[in-house]
This record gives C-alpha cells, structure tokens and sequence, in this order.
C-alpha cells in the first residue's frame, strides 16, 4: 500500500505561487461527507492562499443553473452517489480547462488510481490525509499532476495487465459480471435480466474465455483480489468501457 506521504508527493512542478495569482487558490469541493468537507474547511479557513468558493455533496448538484464552477482545484468524491466520478471529472474539466481535478478516497487501490486517470485528474488523495499534507497537495495540483512515478506504473501495469482483458468485454458480459461478483447464479442471473439461463451460461463462459479464467471460483477470486466491485460504483450507469 503506497503510503500518504508518497500520495501528496508532486513531480516536476511548474511553479505558480499563490504570490503570482491575484486571487486566493479556489477550492470546490464536491463530497458527501460532511464531516470531511468540515473539516477541510477548517483548514482551508487557517489557510490564506486558498478559499473554498462552492460546495456540492452531489454531482448532480454542478449541473445546477447558476452553481459556481469558476475553481482552481477541485476535489470530487470519488463514489458520489449519484454520478460517475469519471463523467463528473472530465466534464468539469471540459467546462473549465484550467481547473485541476483530485479524486478523493478511502484507498489508494490500482482500480481508484486508474478511475484517477480516466477522470482526467491531477491526482488522487485519500481522506486520511493529514489537513497540511491535504493543502500541499491542492497547492501543488494547481501547478502540476501530483500522481507519482509509482502510482504512474502501477497504472500502466493495471492497464496492460488486468485492463486489456476486461476492455475485451461486452456490455451484457459486463452486467453478468457484476451479478456474478454478487454471487448470483446463473438461474437467478437469468431472471434478473430477463433472459434464457442457456444464454447467460453462453455468456459466462465467454467471461471466462477473454479474462484467461476457468471456474467461478477463480473468476470471484479476481474480483475480490482486484477490486473490480468497485468498477460498478465508479461507473454509475455508464459503461466500465469509458475508462478501462
């Protein structure tokens, strides 16, 4: 497990202190707990170079006429309840390009880091991290991506690994996996989606085929083992495709 230190660690960073900017470093905040945003506002509020200028505890909520998307840095949850925060990412990115986007976690896992990229992010924080940790990292987001050689190659690796197989995936074969990680059976996997129990076993063992798998044993072991559960939270609704 990569450790926090290492988390808020920036590369090479185009330097653009706050003395250069004529306003404070904006901060939006997009997060369900209150109990976080409290206290990042806390911090924020001791800090004189940043100011939190909106807050949304939904991803829904952005869309709102007249919210305020004019941030530096914003910080998005990663498992809003409602939106993708991949969508959500990339869309205020392409509302504000000069925003930088955090994703923001319980776990550094490969599945979260490799959400991190697809959102077009500048990097990843945990919710564990310590409140002047959490200000450097959105001050150094500002200037640079804060993802770290590390955590660029265990992108890569997921991507070239575990990534190449699931991209092989349709989306009905999609669905069934998810079921499957549920620990449904193929009967009630059928009834679920309305189709004949020949068919999905069709389906099943073309999963197993493209994911190099031969039981479903193996095939739940992955998904625990790589967190693909998460997948299904990550992508609310649209497809895992967008970003594996």
């Amino acid at each position: 497990m990569t450790t926090e230190k290492t988390l808020v660690r920036a590369g090479p960073v185009k330097h653009d202190s706050a003395s250069r900017r004529s306003h404070p470093l904006r901060i939006l905040l997009i997060d369900t707990s209150p109990t976080f945003r409290a206290g990042l506002r806390q911090a924020v509020e001791r800090t004189p170079d940043l100011q939190i200028v909106s807050e949304a505890t939904s991803g829904a909520e952005l869309y709102a006429p007249g919210f305020l998307l004019d941030a530096d840095v914003a910080v998005i949850d990663a498992d809003l309840p409602d939106q993708s925060c991949i969508e959500v990412g990339r869309w205020l990115i392409t509302q504000r390009p000069a925003t930088a986007v955090l994703l923001l976690s319980y776990s550094d896992w490969d599945v979260y880091l490799v959400a991190a990229r697809a959102a077009r992010a500048a990097g990843l924080i945990l919710r564990s991290t310590e409140p002047s940790q959490l200000i450097s990292a959105l001050r150094q987001a500002a200037s640079a991506p804060i993802f770290t050689i590390e955590q660029l190659e265990r992108i890569q690796h997921w991507s070239q690994s575990l990534g190449v197989r699931l991209r092989a995936l349709g989306q009905r074969e999609w669905q069934i996996l998810w079921l499957l990680g549920e620990g449904l059976s193929n009967d009630d996997i059928a009834k679920r989606l309305s189709l004949t129990e020949n068919t999905v076993e069709k389906h099943v063992g073309s999963i197993y085929e493209k994911l190099g798998l031969h039981s479903r044993g193996k095939l739940l072991a992955l998904i625990l083992a790589d967190h693909l559960d998460v997948l299904s939270r990550l992508a609310r609704g649209t497809s895992p495709l967008r970003f594996v």
